[in-house]
């Protein structure tokens, strides 16, 4: 019996999507490199303290808790920093199927396809993915909440509690993995106040998202007296971090609004100013105009945040690109409610040229400038300091200004670190000066790389300048980078 010329398209249309994912799959992920950087040695040495393996310094006490247990989880199968960077890659990548099933829920398959192009090949996810991160391991995380909440509150009797459940499973996941997401709790209150849900489901998501974040609350009130500390140490540490202006976003919008994602955004405005063509989305404006709003007020709150980063405007990205995708479903229903089809078709048709070359396009650069492979280890000056201070049998101190996290996690001892507690110290060969760089020992190693943050260089040439204490014993040997160990003593000071 031959298939049915729709079954044979559907098949087809499958393997594409299938090939589609595999391809972000390994762009998201490769090449493999041993070689990682801050946040990621950070996590990397968190999953390390939570296997048992090491006792030494970790961040467990203000960064949320998630990427760290999954890469312990990881561990346990395969070792390596190679495993951490695959399964984060893959749970990353996971976000373009519930958004593509809320899309097709919402709109139609070609938005829904539209939908999964933006994010699995979003250049800004992608040259973001390849690090051992929190922020597009989160925005998958969320855009399952998303669609889980959608589908709930469409539904009715056991299958919305399972629903209900499942999305508030998901919005503390994405919180437990980076604690932005508890904003979205706002996201869910608008959406249910869009909804006009009953009391009752506020109750029950409530109870169900406190179920499953109690564990972590218990063991916040366990470890340091109070269920909330880490959220507040996280906040607190973000704050002390180097500012950037209240407009940095702003600038750097062009990262978020990629040139697709703009014109839909665009559309969407433009069609929304019309009576007749705002009726085209239905009911589906509820989840359009929430995540809308929920985005600009989000944008809003962390441009006021002092530290600032591209990547920590992920959460923006579930808005944009459903906005987006909503301008563009309100284009393809004016232009089949025209009557000038052959016009209309040559519009369609530049349009997903335009769309998919410009995608295509990105990716060739990002492959091209990455220079992909299977796996690209390269050498740096951390590593081999690290190497050269699990060598030492002596267990003298050891004092980073900065690229601690990285010595930290590649020596496997413990790296304090010697960040100062005031820029301005007055500076001399002196424990109580010391003590301003939280060194609490009169000698040991200190390790400086001179071209690293701008702001600590400055500070440790003065420190240098002021105490000739400081004795180099080590350079490592790498062509352009390099960092140096240094043995000081404060007894030698006179």
């Amino acid at each position: 019996m031959k298939a049915k010329p729709t079954s044979y398209h559907g098949l087809l249309y499958r393997i594409l999507l299938l090939s589609l994912f595999l391809l972000a799959f390994f762009l998201y992920t490769f090449p493999l490199s041993l070689v990682q950087y801050w946040d990621a040695c950070v996590y990397l040495q968190n999953a390390e303290v939570i296997m048992g393996n090491e006792e030494g310094w970790n961040e467990l006490s203000f960064r949320p808790p998630l990427i760290s247990l999954y890469i312990a989880f990881l561990n346990l199968f395969w070792h390596s920093p190679y495993m951490a960077q695959l399964g984060v890659g893959f749970i990353s990548l996971l976000g373009s199927i519930p958004l593509y099933l809320l899309l097709k829920q919402h709109f139609n398959k070609t938005i829904a396809f539209l939908g999964f192009i933006m994010f699995s090949f979003s250049p800004t996810l992608l040259l973001s993915a390849r690090g051992i991160l929190t922020d597009n391991m989160a925005l998958s995380l969320f855009l399952f909440h998303v669609f889980f909440i959608d589908s709930a509150l469409s539904s009715h009797g056991k299958k919305k509690h399972i629903l209900n459940m499942l999305s508030a499973l998901f919005l503390v996941l994405s919180v437990l993995t980076k604690f932005t997401y508890a904003f979205g709790a706002f996201f869910l209150l608008i959406f249910l106040i869009f909804k006009k849900e009953k009391p009752s489901t506020y109750l029950e998501l409530i109870f169900f998202s406190l179920l499953f974040i109690s564990p972590y609350l218990f063991w916040n009130l366990a470890e340091f007296g109070n269920p909330v500390y880490t959220f507040l140490a996280g906040n607190y540490v973000v704050g002390q971090s180097p500012g950037s202006p209240f407009s940095f976003y702003f600038y750097n919008f062009n990262y978020l609004a990629e040139l697709p994602i703009l014109i839909g955004i665009i559309l969407f405005f433009i069609y929304l100013s019309n009576k007749e063509s705002r009726s085209y989305l239905g009911s589906s404006k509820q989840i359009v105009y929430s995540t809308l709003i929920w985005s600009i007020l989000l944008f809003l709150v962390l441009s006021f945040m002092s530290h600032k980063e591209i990547r920590y405007l992920f959460p923006v990205f579930s808005g944009a690109i459903i906005t987006s995708c909503a301008g563009y479903f309100m284009l393809l229903k004016s232009l089949k409610n025209n009557t000038r089809a052959k016009k209309n078709r040559l519009i369609l048709n530049s349009f997903f040229v335009f769309f998919l070359l410009f995608y295509a396009v990105s990716t060739l650069i990002i492959i091209n400038t990455n220079h992909y492979s299977i796996i690209n280890n390269y050498p740096v000056d951390f590593i081999e300091i690290a190497e050269w201070l699990s060598a030492r049998e002596d267990d003298y101190p050891i004092y980073a200004m900065t690229h601690y996290p990285m010595l930290n996690f590649y020596s496997n001892k413990t790296i304090f670190p010697a960040v100062p507690q005031r820029i301005d110290a007055v500076l001399n060969c002196s424990s109580s000066s010391f003590e301003l760089f939280n060194i609490n020992s009169t000698y040991g190693y200190f390790v400086s790389f001179p071209r690293g943050y701008d702001e600590y260089t400055r500070v440790e040439s003065a420190l240098f300048e002021t105490c000739n204490i400081f004795k180099e014993i080590y350079r490592a040997n790498v062509s352009d980078v390099y960092g140096i160990v240094y043995f000081f003593n404060l007894s030698d000071s006179s």
